[in-house]
């Protein structure tokens, strides 16, 4: 009777272990396939991150291309146009050249033999550093019909003052070499240029005094309305008679 129970007992045990065994192997099946399916999961969205990154990629790179291509079609356009107005700067100065140089400071005479001077024959100097400001000024001048006359030195603009009588000055500040404030202090010392209005044009709120002493006619701060430098232009204009 002991050695069957001690045999019961040994089988028992046996199917204990081998139920524990089967329990211990299938736990650790599922945890492999548990742990393989994190494995693809994590692969595919490794793969889906990197597709998003490739795209993402190829989006910019497109996007940097087209904004290249539109910058250069912008500075291309921009050439043109300077190239157009210089061009036209030129015809304008050649044709300046063949009327008479010295209408500008002709005295005043008699209202039945004189008349006001036209737009078209206002000699206007724009006298900046800045290319950029030179054109987008004969820009806004265009459409009036002056004769826009384009310095980038206070230099360059006495140079040209030999050979074209302004009516009008419109000049910045700070250029290198002589600045406004010395192109102003020139003309107001010619004989022959003295009395033609000079136009200032600066962004600092300090230079009224310097502009004063100098002899500045108006002083415009930065930004301008158009409106208001064709004005003074205008009044220019008007005040000037020049022979019916």
């Amino acid at each position: 009777e002991a050695e069957r129970l001690e045999a019961e007992r040994l089988e028992a045990e046996r199917l204990e272990a081998e139920r524990l065994e089967a329990e211990r192997l299938e736990a650790e099946r599922l945890e492999a396939e548990r742990l393989e399916a994190e494995r693809l999961e994590a692969e595919r969205l490794e793969a889906e991150r990197r597709e998003a990154e490739r795209r993402e990629a190829e989006r910019r790179e497109a996007e940097r291309g087209e904004a290249e291509r539109r910058e250069a079609e912008r500075l291309e356009a921009e050439q043109r146009e300077a190239e157009r107005l210089e061009a036209e700067q030129r015809e304008a100065e050649r044709l300046a050249a063949q009327s008479p140089a010295q209408m500008a400071v002709a005295p005043p005479l008699p209202s039945l033999n004189s008349r006001e001077l036209r737009a078209d024959e206002t000699v206007v100097f724009v006298v900046d550093d800045s290319k950029v400001v030179r054109v987008k000024t004969q820009r806004a001048l265009a459409p009036q019909g002056y004769q826009v006359v384009l310095a980038d030195s206070g230099e360059e603009a006495v140079a040209k003052m030999a050979l074209h009588t302004p009516h009008v000055v419109i000049t910045d500040v700070e250029m290198p070499g002589m600045d406004g404030f010395e192109l102003t202090r020139y003309v107001r010392a010619s004989a022959t240029l003295g009395a033609i209005p000079v136009i200032m044009i600066t962004s600092a709120d300090d230079r009224k005094a310097a502009a004063d002493a100098a002899g500045v006619t108006t002083l415009l701060g930065k930004p301008y309305a158009e409106a208001d430098l064709i004005a003074c232009i205008e009044r220019a204009r008007l005040a000037v008679q020049v022979p019916a």
